[in-house]
Formats: C-alpha cells, sequence, structure tokens
C-alpha cells in the first residue's frame, strides 16, 4: 500500500531499513501464530503488578480466586520463601530487590540494574534511603528518595535491601583481573541489563511466582512493565498531582504517560 502510495521514494532502494520495518515483523508474528506460541501484534496489554490487594498473601488454598494474588506483595512475599541464606546462585534475594525498586520508583524494566553502591546516601530530612536514579530510555539522571513501607513488610525497601545484604552476599564482590570491583548494586541485573535483557530477567522471576492455577496466557501478560502500569495507576487513584507523578515516573511532561493509565 505504502509502495503504490510513494513508487519514487528512494526508501524502497535500502534493504536493510526495509527488513526492519512492519513488513519483517508482520511475518515473525504470523510465524510465531503458526506455532501457537502468539496471538498478539504490537504491542501486549499489561496486567498491572499493583502494590497490594485484599488477598494478595493468599495462598489461594482458601477457594480465591488467583487474580486476588496478582500483587507485588504476593510476589515478593514468594521471592522472599524462595530466599536461601547464602545462596547466591538463585537470585532470589536480588531479583526481589530489583521488583520492590522498581516499583517504588515507577521505573522501567531493568533500570534498577544502573544503581551504584557508592552514589547511595540517606536523607535525614525524607528519612529514606537516596538513591540517583538514572533513566534507560533518556540516560537521565536524579535523586530518587525511597521510604519505608511500614505497612507491607514484602516489599520494604530497608527489608528487602538487608534480606540481599545478609542472605545473598549482596556487598560481595570478586575483583576481576585489572583488580577493580563492580559498583553496581545488583551485580547479576546489570550484567543482564549490559546484555539487552535486564527487563526480561525480572519478569523471568515475577512470572515463577505467579499462582499455580492462573492460566498461561494470562501469566504471559505480567511482565516487569506490568509494576510500572500499576505504579501509574496508583499515583492517578491516591490524587497524586499530574506533575509529581511524570517526575516520579521519569516520562515528560505532556508525554504519552496516559497509556498506562488503567482508565
Amino acid at each position: 500500500l505504502v509502495r503504490s502510495i510513494i513508487p519514487r521514494s528512494d526508501f524502497w532502494n535500502d534493504t536493510e531499513t526495509l527488513e526492519n520495518i512492519s513488513g519483517a515483523k508482520f511475518e515473525k508474528a504470523c510465524r510465531r501464530r503458526q506455532q501457537l506460541k502468539s496471538n498478539n501484534f504490537g504491542e501486549v496489554s499489561r496486567i498491572g503488578l499493583y502494590m497490594r490487594t485484599p488477598y494478595s498473601t493468599h495462598t489461594g488454598d482458601d477457594g480465591s480466586h488467583w487474580i486476588n494474588q496478582i500483587s507485588a506483595e504476593y510476589v515478593c512475599q514468594e521471592m522472599f520463601k524462595n530466599t536461601i541464606n547464602g545462596d547466591t546462585y538463585n537470585s532470589w534475594a536480588e531479583a526481589r530487590l530489583a521488583l520492590v525498586k522498581q516499583k517504588h520508583a515507577v521505573g522501567r524494566g531493568g533500570e534498577p540494574s544502573l544503581i551504584t553502591v557508592p552514589t547511595m546516601s540517606y536523607d535525614p530530612y525524607l528519612q529514606s534511603l537516596l538513591v540517583p536514579w538514572m533513566e534507560s530510555k533518556t540516560v537521565r539522571s536524579y535523586q530518587c528518595p525511597f521510604v519505608c513501607n511500614k505497612e507491607c513488610w514484602q516489599t520494604d525497601i530497608l527489608h528487602a535491601f538487608g534480606s540481599y545484604v545478609v542472605c545473598a552476599k549482596g556487598l560481595w564482590r570478586t575483583p576481576n583481573n585489572k583488580g577493580k570491583i563492580s559498583p553496581y548494586l545488583l551485580r547479576t541485573l546489570s550484567t543482564k541489563q549490559g546484555g539487552g535483557k535486564g527487563a526480561a530477567w525480572i519478569t523471568d522471576y515475577i512470572r515463577k511466582c505467579l499462582p499455580s492455577s492462573m492460566p498461561d496466557e494470562q501469566k504471559n501478560r505480567v511482565s516487569a512493565t506490568s509494576a510500572r502500569v500499576a505504579g501509574i495507576t496508583e499515583m492517578g487513584i491516591w490524587n497524586v498531582g499530574y506533575y509529581p507523578s511524570h517526575a516520579r515516573s521519569g516520562h515528560a511532561v505532556s508525554s504519552n504517560q496516559q497509556k498506562y493509565l488503567d482508565r
């Protein structure tokens, strides 16, 4: 259709560009559909991962529906249950800390990987953990406060941080060949993010903690982005102002933040 409208454009001579436009992506999506992997074209609608629900910590044995357990509280609790003291291989404590940080910051998946230990501090006025947060999309950095969650230990920033340090040796590092030590707080996630798979790494851990009764089709709609989707909606519910909500999520004012909002 486009070729028939603008047949004489030099664009049609650029083979590399043509391979990257929707035609190739459409063909890939068709193959996935034929293999029964996916029915979706384009962006998938995500199920929001809210901070908590009335039945967040229920296991489902009481007859409650699986939708009641889709929350950060439930997922973080399952991650904590899977945490074994001294286990640095399975990374459950690290995954929980990454999710808690992303949830509180209303950040993009994988952005917690950019946090470095030397730049972390404590703000006595706000009584909060202060972390320079860098946006992976815009490469902008700013101070982001993390306050304690006295109502929910599962998503409390200091509880998650302490569990990571104590149970997963979170501050332990091995020097490289040049004797330098990695400054990144989340050692596994920072490696995954460097390969462009940070968000996928967090998503994998989240899905492992979802209720077993949840259909696979619905599990595939829960990802690291779900925490951001629900976070923006929660700010709207609790009447967080237009500018503060954009400042927290890192969206430019008058941008596309609204596409994440459950309206």
